[in-house]
């Protein structure tokens, strides 16, 4: 992952392997993907990043933030200046340039066929996909419908050798607790 206390923790990434990021809604799934992948392909991997959630212009903008002296929040809340807009655009398409080629964001409605075919084609070192429950996949229940598609992840890691992070939604169950730490079974379906 490029971010050294997960990484001491994780022992990082592993090609051949499917990795879960997982939390309650809004709790920043998609801004540590996006970490991710920037650093991946900063370190020179090449990242396929599936956002069925946010638009690749609002990821991009997303991480262009902080070099254009905004929040995320006020882009969102749409209270920046024009000097203000102006700067996070530029700071987007030249955060866009400074990747080139080695991180690709794919907006567009995802079944694990698709994807497949995809990855096939570009054989990348990282995929990530925020997230699961928006895969297109269909099946006889939902349930059926999440595991097939972990299971075609799973096995597109082996396959292609690269490593893939799924977003993946936790529960209401984790915030019942008293200790909030998730387990396996907080996972949505």
């Amino acid at each position: 992952t490029f971010i050294p206390g997960l990484d001491a923790a994780t022992g990082g990434l592993e090609r051949q392997t499917l990795s879960i990021v997982a939390a309650r809604p809004s709790m920043g799934k998609t801004a540590i993907l996006l970490q991710v992948a920037r650093n991946a392909a900063q370190a020179g991997r090449l990242v396929d990043f599936y956002s069925m959630e946010m638009s690749s212009v609002s990821l991009w903008a997303r991480a262009a933030c902080p070099a254009a002296g905004v929040t995320w929040r006020d882009v969102r809340a749409g209270s920046l200046s024009q000097e203000k807009r102006e700067a996070l655009i530029r700071a987007s398409y030249d955060l866009a340039d400074q990747y080139g080629d080695r991180l690709r964001l794919v907006e567009t409605p995802q079944t694990t066929e698709g994807l497949w075919r995809s990855i096939s084609e570009r054989r990348p070192d990282l995929v990530i996909a925020d997230h699961l429950r928006l895969f297109r996949d269909k099946s006889e229940s939902e349930v059926k419908r999440l595991g097939t598609i972990t299971e075609r992840l799973k096995e597109m890691s082996k396959s292609f050798d690269c490593a893939v992070l799924l977003a993946v939604q936790l529960n209401r169950g984790v915030e019942a607790r008293v200790n909030n730490r998730p387990m396996l079974s907080d996972m949505r379906d």
